[in-house]
């Protein structure tokens, strides 16, 4: 059998198999966390609300976080650049976390529209974008759809193990959905040694810490939520607009990403004109929680061309 077992999908089979890891060797080690800033709210244009944590004081980086995530997921990237001297502001994406999920759904284009809400109504500029998975697709729908935005206000993006097309098979959808609305599967989910079942999105060797984080944001992701934006997933194709983004890009992948795999960042960097890919070695799809050091300098690069 392929290598695919993921949380996001493909499906009953892949979920049910992801324990064939559990052996693997996981790191020890607490995650760290953001010292200090302030929590504020943006409200969209469809009644979103969404929970924002800045923090730090320097050149800014906005850090759209992965699906079935929360802000948490960048807090080891985060921690590092407010110590280095930048502002970073996270937010919990629509639906996600503490934030609501407004009246539009959860289209990948109101994602991009919210990202550039969130700019606008803390007036952010100079800033770096640093999107994780559908962060990263946020990004990318933000950077096609709003140019004038983009050059007013953003000096670079940086792309982290995320597609700019469908990412779910489609003949697997229906049984997808149902497995990511089973109170089943959340309960052997939480259960003691649930870990496993989300082990496979990670590449060698991750911390325990963030295997758990990971498992416990999905679970506390409402199935609605899981399944809305599974939806949008299945249902949208950035490529034929990828040409009109004219900002410096970087695409990170690692080469064990199984949601997200390598061809769709050769893509991406294949596709945008000013954009160079990273591949890291032996890393999987949770770049921020595998790969801090590695994104911080990435990100702290583009801040500085």
């Amino acid at each position: 059998m392929r290598r695919t077992v993921s949380y996001l999908g493909l499906g009953a089979a892949a979920l049910a198999g992801a324990a064939y890891v559990a052996s693997r060797r996981v790191d020890e080690g607490p995650l760290p966390a953001v010292e200090g800033g302030e929590r504020t709210k943006v409200e969209t244009s469809d009644g979103a609300v969404l929970d924002v944590h800045i923090a730090g004081d320097g050149p800014a980086v906005v850090l759209p976080h992965c699906w079935t995530g929360t802000m948490e997921v960048w807090a080891p990237v985060a921690a590092k650049l407010v110590a280095s001297g930048h502002r970073v502001i996270r937010y919990d994406q629509r639906g996600h976390g503490a934030s609501t999920a407004g009246t539009d759904g959860f289209a990948i284009e109101r994602f991009g529209d919210d990202l550039r809400e969130v700019l606008e109504t803390l007036d952010v500029r100079d800033a770096v974008i640093a999107g994780h998975s559908l962060g990263g697709m946020t990004a990318q729908s933000f950077a096609i759809r709003h140019p004038d935005v983009v050059r007013q206000r953003v000096r670079g993006l940086v792309l982290v193990g995320t597609a700019p097309a469908a990412v779910v098979w489609a003949p697997l959808a229906r049984v997808t959905r149902r497995v990511l609305r089973s109170p089943r599967l959340e309960s052997r989910m939480r259960a003691r040694g649930g870990a496993p079942f989300v082990r496979g999105v990670f590449g060698a060797r991750p911390n325990r810490a963030a295997v758990l984080a990971t498992r416990d944001a999905f679970v506390n992701t409402s199935p609605d939520v899981r399944v809305g934006v599974l939806d949008s997933l299945l249902n949208f194709d950035l490529r034929p607009h990828l040409h009109t983004i004219t900002m410096p890009t970087v695409v990170v992948v690692g080469s064990r990403d199984t949601l997200t795999p390598p061809r769709w960042s050769r893509e991406m960097a294949r596709l945008i004109p000013d954009a160079r890919l990273v591949t890291l070695k032996g890393a999987g799809h949770m770049l921020p929680y595998e790969v801090p050091d590695v994104l911080v300098r990435l990100i702290e690069a583009a801040a500085a061309a």
